[in-house]
This record gives C-alpha cells, sequence and structure tokens, in this order.
C-alpha cells in the first residue's frame, strides 16, 4: 500500500522540479485523516448483525500516512483576500476489521469483516490570506473521486469477497498553519458524500442496491512546499 503511494508521489513531484528552483507553487501533505461515518455504519449495512447496529460501539477507520495529496497554487489577483486557489489530486486509503470497528466492551460473535477502500479524487481549494506569507491560511474546498474498495468476509460457513465502487464528493473547511517558508500543518474538516456504492455481491442476503458511507473526514497533516 505505501509502496503504491511512494511511486505516485514520484511520479508527481518530477514535473514540479524545474518550478522548485524559481518559485514554490507546489504543496505535498501527509499524515492523520479520521473518517467517522454519519449514515449506519457500514458493516451494519452489510452484514445486518447487530453486534454492528450501537453506534457507540463502532468507529471508522484512521488513515495514518496512507494518504498523500499534491496540489499546485495559483494566484487570484491582486487583492488583500482570496489571494490564491489551488487544484490538486489525491488518494486516501483505509483499512479495518471487525476488530478495529468495535470498540464495545461485551463478547461478540460477529462476521469477520475486512475492508480496504481508496478515495482518489480531484480537489480544488480557494485560500483567505497569503499562503507564503500569513501564519494562518484558512480555506474552503470541493473535491470529486472516485471510491473503490474489497470486503472479505466470512460466518459459518459463508465466506466472500466483495468489490465496491461509486463516485463520492466532499465539501472541506479548514486552514494552513505555517511553521516555516516550507513546512506547516493542515487542519481540517470535510463533509464527505458517498452514498450510492455499489457492491458485487449479497453474501449476507440483506437486500441492498448500495451501501452508504457517507461521513465526516478530520484531517491533521504535514506539509512540504518546493
Amino acid at each position: 500500500m505505501r509502496q503504491n503511494l511512494l511511486v505516485l508521489l514520484v511520479f508527481l513531484l518530477l514535473p514540479g522540479v524545474v518550478l522548485a528552483q524559481t518559485e514554490r507553487k507546489n504543496q505535498i501533505s501527509s499524515g492523520m485523516i479520521s473518517y467517522g461515518y454519519t449514515a449506519e455504519h457500514p458493516y451494519y449495512q452489510f452484514t445486518g448483525d447487530s453486534d454492528f447496529k450501537k453506534e457507540s460501539d463502532m468507529t471508522g477507520p484512521i488513515s495514518l500516512f496512507s494518504n498523500v495529496y499534491w496540489q499546485v497554487f495559483k494566484k487570484f489577483g491582486e487583492n488583500d483576500y482570496l489571494t490564491q486557489w489551488s487544484y490538486g489530486f489525491e488518494i486516501v486509503q483505509f483499512s479495518s476489521t471487525s476488530e478495529s470497528a468495535y470498540t464495545g466492551t461485551k463478547s461478540i460473535t460477529a462476521p469477520l469483516v475486512d475492508m480496504n477502500l481508496t478515495f482518489s479524487s480531484l480537489a480544488g481549494k480557494i485560500y483567505f490570506f497569503d499562503v507564503w506569507k500569513a501564519p494562518f491560511q484558512p480555506f474552503l474546498g470541493l473535491s470529486y473521486g472516485w471510491m473503490q474498495g474489497e470486503i472479505s468476509s466470512s460466518y459459518t460457513g459463508i465466506s466472500a469477497r466483495t468489490n465496491l465502487g461509486g463516485f463520492f464528493t466532499t465539501q472541506s473547511y479548514g486552514a494552513n498553519v505555517l511553521i516555516s517558508e516550507q513546512t506547516g500543518v493542515v487542519v481540517e474538516l470535510r463533509n464527505t458524500r458517498a452514498n450510492h456504492m455499489i457492491a458485487s455481491n449479497d453474501p449476507f442476503g440483506q437486500g441492498f442496491d448500495y451501501l452508504d458511507f457517507t461521513g465526516i473526514m478530520l484531517n491533521m497533516t504535514g506539509y512540504f512546499r518546493f
């Protein structure tokens, strides 16, 4: 997984080497992204098992440096606000198991469910205040992309592999916090709408047409500019 991200990172950085020598227009970031579902937990949607139903006993996955966001800055114009905007590309990978998703205290007999998700998107942001000088740089953003994934499940003789796929959108609110000329921290909240994820099969007979992965991503990542 991380090897794939490293290959992508090198591929994305190579075109910016020449630009980096004169003006730092590129930003690359990675770190921690926590995904909390606001719809019913996908494990419950997928299996129908009551052990996965109680929201307070369930949690979403965390992407810890299994994510990379590359963006290019452009000037808006000669004004004091909305000074820059950016476009870019992001990949975020999440993994979870029945053991990591269930946080309750009672013993459970729920199915074994291993889930891997990859969110790939094109994103744009507009920035309030100068991204090169202001210590605090609020932004608004939108992204559109494709989620694909796989669920491996087993329970009392049932063993299946299910492929997932569908489009998603996000609305993001956050800020860059400047540490130095080239480094800083991104704090961001993303409303993620992913309510039409098609599954290749329905091994637990739940009768769904699609799964709903709608939720909120909370990001705290570090960035480097070049």
